[in-house]
């Protein structure tokens, strides 16, 4: 695969050269690479995956999952209540913030209502407090015992997931230097976690360095255990072949690989650590008014352009499991009988898909392409992002432009794409990578419908938007039936592409670690720990 070699790598290269490296201390420190910026250091705030991994570098979780997926206690040494109407948990009475201020009840409680505040915004809450994005104060209520240093969390809308949520990046515990300064978290953590941020150049690298004094962790993790990194510094490597490259010289300890360069790190017999993920890729077409992708034949020719098998090949060499769904096939409900629905609807069918613009009144011109009544080109504004690769953005564009689309390419990096593809809506065809943490189907619903900007192709499918709460407040067979109800909907209404879900490695060349909560994304500082090299 054809990559673009960035300024930050080409930077990461000479300083290593000049031997800016090899002055760390190689028995206490750790690089890891990042796959690209991160957007903000407000874990509530955080959009990406790579927001998350260094969100839990800083911050801490009231609960945690361990191996088997099981929760156990972090922040909270217990608790109480079933999770769904109600919990009362115990807190950690060790547990202070980076700045010195003790983490009590008080400050817990004040974090766990700042965190679902309609006024906050988190994108992702409405995955650890049930219904749809946005509106997620008004589902619960919060109180707390400074004398028992507990807090209690009072469902107002019944939600099972609840136990599970509170592990996640996105419910870390913001301290209250955070919570009365949020705009101090846009380039800075307030937490109480494992590490503090001694040096930060965007684009480039951020140091942690660990705090003496940390007690509390998960599984009963101290800074001070045999291993443990005492520095980790995050290098900014949205390059793989160049991070793959870094990686088997020795100058980057953690860096997640995949592609052509994957055989070869492979090769070097380092250790790794595995997953795949919950979710899938999709491609959406954007439904937003005026658009062209408001005409069902648009989107239903633009799905049957791409082939899912193909894509995977090109862009992730194979490294997946094609999917039928906005989920992974390893996700509780997935449907194996849609696989027919899916090939009758948005399976690949490229002839299939110039007759359908035929159909619905485009014309072909000379040079295969086709026009609208008025003879302009049919269009479409086509957004990618470079971290993803060349070679897969351009069977895309290539795939599109052969059954008579005219495409408008916009390739920008990482941070550009979320931009386009969550605030200004400049687009008509996109990719969403959609990766949860969480392995549950209840953790699209934000992508897939409401109001909120997570919904970024403005979908308003009403089979799916009736099908999801009957799931969530359902269990068993009776939710994976209004789930496959909904799921298929999507399909029958040309409204997503399920493409594949991704498998990923992290190497580790000196160390060994977990992925944090089983999540492919995310590998956990937690149990990372230096075993030579």
């Amino acid at each position: 695969m054809a990559r673009k070699i960035t300024l930050a790598a080409l930077l990461l290269v000479l300083l290593i050269a000049a031997g800016v490296a090899s002055a760390q201390d190689a028995a206490t420190t750790v690089y890891a690479q990042l796959g690209a910026d991160f957007d903000i250091l407000d874990p509530h705030l955080t959009n990406t995956g790579i927001g998350y991994q260094v969100a839990i570098t800083f911050y801490d979780r009231l609960v945690a999952l361990d191996d088997d997926g099981n929760v156990i206690p972090s922040l909270a040494t217990s608790w109480e209540g079933s999770g769904a109407d109600q919990l009362t948990l115990n807190i950690h009475p060790d547990a202070v913030c980076t700045d010195g201020t003790p983490l009590d009840a008080e400050a817990v409680a004040n974090s766990l209502l700042r965190m679902g505040a309609n006024d906050t915004g988190s994108p992702y809450m409405y995955r650890t407090l049930g219904g749809n994005a946005g509106s997620t104060e008004e589902r619960y209520s919060v109180e707390f015992d400074s004398e028992a240093n507990s807090v209690t969390m009072i469902m107002h809308e019944p939600f099972s997931g609840l136990l599970i949520g509170l592990s996640m990046p996105w419910t870390s515990v913001v301290c209250p230097a955070g919570l009365e300064n949020p705009d101090s978290m846009v380039e800075g953590p307030q937490g109480s976690g494992p590490y503090v941020l001694a040096e930060s150049i965007r684009g480039d690298r951020y140091v942690a360095t660990a705090r003496p004094e940390y007690t509390w962790g998960a599984r009963g993790v101290t800074t001070a255990d045999e291993g443990f990194p005492q520095t980790v510094i995050y290098q900014v490597v949205d390059n793989e072949t160049t991070a793959a490259n870094l990686f088997l010289s020795g100058d980057l300890n953690i860096a997640s690989v995949t592609g052509p360069d994957y055989e070869r790190v492979v090769a070097a017999e380092t250790y790794s650590v595995r997953g795949n993920n919950f979710g899938a890729y999709w491609m959406q077409v954007n439904q937003d008014d005026g658009l062209i992708g408001n005409n069902p034949a648009i989107r239903e020719a633009v799905f049957k352009a791409i082939s899912a098998r193909e894509y995977l090949d090109v862009g992730w060499a194979g490294l997946g499991v094609l999917s039928n769904t906005f989920v992974a096939p390893n996700v509780v409900c997935y449907d194996e009988s849609l696989d027919e629905v899916y090939a009758e609807t948005v399976g690949f069918d490229p002839e299939g898909a110039r007759q359908v613009l035929r159909d619905a009144g485009y014309t072909e011109g000379a040079d295969g392409k086709f026009q609208d009544a008025d003879g302009n080109p049919l269009t479409l504004r086509f957004i990618d992002y470079a971290a993803g690769g060349t070679d897969s953005t351009e069977l895309l564009i290539l795939s599109l432009e052969e059954v008579g689309f005219t495409i408008d390419a916009n390739i920008v990096d990482f941070g550009g794409y979320v931009e386009l593809l969550f605030r200004t809506g400049e687009w008509d065809v996109a990719m969403l990578p959609y990766g949860p943490p969480v392995p549950l189907p209840s953790a699209a619903v934000g992508f897939l419908s409401g109001d909120s900007a997570t919904n970024t192709a403005n979908l308003k499918n009403p089979i799916f938007d009736e099908a999801w709460p009957m799931a969530n407040a359902a269990s068993g067979d009776e939710s994976c039936e209004h789930w496959s109800r909904g799921m298929r909907a999507l399909l029958e209404n040309f409204d997503i592409k399920p493409l594949h879900s991704e498998a990923v490695t992290f190497f580790g060349n000196g160390v060994e670690f977990t992925l944090f909560n089983n999540y492919i994304g995310t590998w956990d500082p937690l149990t990372t720990r230096i075993v030579g090299g």
